[in-house]
């Protein structure tokens, strides 16, 4: 029997969703799903695949009314209750995150995209140990599903263990063929799982399939957010009248060593983080810049302001924001929140674009897929930056990787002094913390400092002329 018209359309519209979904236009698959419930209101497969859209695309807290609405249709649905704890997630909520993991998997206790997903929320967290009890049963049974054997290997990575992963890898790469993200996934830790066993050129021919399987999406630029941000623009540029020291801004490149500082600032007992906030981005992006009003500087400053002190207790009187894309927003942050501090954190820029090329950021970080795209991202970065220091006030500290690995105690002193905070050992120890981390380096943070990513581009140096290359027309070098 053939479908009514409108039904037809509802369905149609979800299909065109989820293909813009899966080709990074979130901005896109949500107008699409949001248009469709124009006229089927309550649908709950379009609101799961809006709050889906939205997630991805920065919006957590809008997001989670329509999941909501969808479960509240049909609550025991496991993909929609696993949409929900992505949501959560992104928003820092890891106890409710865990609740709607854990009612998919009440459900269903053998589905592997829940059974992943808890396994990774759990190594956020550090807990490694309780992660493997959770999928080694799974992972290690005949013909396992291709979310439990990727969730294996990640872990067996952070175990050491990259004889195992590789292997894991090797044999669901030869068992199934896999749908594209998986096959990325998979290409990556088996690019992991080579590097650690120094069979670099092996690892770096995986790491390229990984990122050519990589979607793309259109990112903003820094060379035009510096030719707009001209000294007479800032010039004349209200300022909010609500000045605060409560918020330090960590950018940089990805890579550089911003969540390590992040981990470790943030084992002093005034300081807490935030993790990688879209928000001061998202305001900047409302923002008519060039027509900003002393009304709009106001409410868009207190609008991150009153974002910002989620996390805090009563000691806290530093809020870091660890979002390396920030470098973009530093001359509207200037405006909107005075008394902002900024960190620009610095590495030897080969290792930094060969750590890019080596990490799975899928669709948010497009120029990491290629070396040369992601020199010229450093070297627009760097250009930006020094814009910045050129025509602000803001205070900015050059904080670099190479020398925390020297010498922790000296830089740390350094950067607590730079955001007034006396120095606290915590800070030294900070591998014991057990704060959530949510990025491509939450294993590292989790151990004492060490030097085997300083100078690991020389493992790969036959691969890396596009960088070195650009670096030196550009007259960018491993201290600049």
């Amino acid at each position: 029997m053939p479908q009514p018209p409108r039904q037809r359309g509802a369905k149609a519209a979800l299909e065109d969703a989820r293909r813009r979904i899966a080709a990074a236009d979130f901005r896109g698959a949500a107008q699409t799903a949001l248009t469709a419930l124009a006229t089927r209101k309550r649908d709950p497969d379009l609101l799961a695949v809006l709050g889906v859209a939205l997630t991805r695309a920065g919006h957590a807290a809008e997001a989670l009314p329509h999941l909501l609405d969808s479960l509240r249709q049909r609550p025991v649905h496991p993909a929609t209750l696993l949409d929900l704890a992505n949501a959560h997630r992104h928003l820092g909520d890891t106890d409710s995150a865990f609740e709607a993991i854990d009612k998919a998997l009440m459900y269903r206790p053998d589905y592997a995209p829940a059974l992943q997903g808890k396994a990774m929320l759990l190594m956020t967290l550090g807990r490694h140990d309780e992660a493997w009890e959770l999928i080694q049963p799974h992972a290690t049974k005949s013909s396992p599903e291709p979310a439990l054997v990727l969730a294996y290997a990640a872990l067996c990575r952070s175990q050491d263990r990259p004889e195992d992963a590789e292997r894991a890898i090797a044999s669901l790469l030869a068992r199934v063929e896999l749908k594209p993200t998986a096959k990325r996934q998979a290409m990556f830790e088996l690019g992991h799982a080579l590097d650690a066993q120094a069979r670099y050129d092996e690892a770096f021919e995986s790491f390229t399939r990984g990122n050519v399987l990589s979607p793309t999406r259109p990112e903003a630029d820094p060379d035009a957010i510096r030719a707009t941000w001209t000294p007479e623009l800032i010039d004349t540029l209200p300022i909010s009248p609500e000045a605060s020291n409560l918020p330090v801004l960590v950018v940089g490149m990805p890579r550089s060593g911003t969540s390590l500082f992040e981990q470790v600032v943030c084992a002093h007992p005034q300081a807490e983080g935030v993790g990688e906030s879209p928000l001061l981005a998202q305001l900047m992006n409302k923002t008519a810049i060039r027509s900003l009003t002393p009304k709009q500087a106001r409410f868009a400053g207190g609008a991150y302001l009153l974002a910002l002190g989620a996390p805090m207790t009563q000691e806290t009187t530093r809020v870091l924001d660890k979002m390396p894309g920030n470098d973009i927003a530093i001359g509207f942050a200037s405006r909107v929140i005075p008394g902002v501090r900024v960190v620009w954190r610095r590495r030897d820029p080969r290792d930094v674009c060969l750590s890019c090329y080596f990490q799975d950021f899928g669709a948010n970080l497009t120029f990491t897929q290629d070396l040369g795209a992601c020199a010229r991202r450093l070297i627009a970065g760097h250009r930006l930056m020094r814009h910045w220091q050129d025509h602000l006030d803001t205070p900015i500290l050059e904080d670099r990787y190479e020398r925390f690995v020297e010498n922790p105690e000296a830089s740390i002193r350094q950067a607590l002094e730079f955001l007034g905070l006396e120095y606290d050992q915590r800070c030294l120890d900070f591998h014991t913390s057990k704060r959530r981390m949510d990025t491509a380096s939450m294993s590292q943070v989790r151990r004492p400092v060490f030097d085997t990513s300083v100078a690991r581009w020389r493992h790969y140096e036959a691969h890396l002329d596009p960088v070195l290359r650009a670096l030196r027309e550009a007259g960018i070098g491993a201290e600049d």
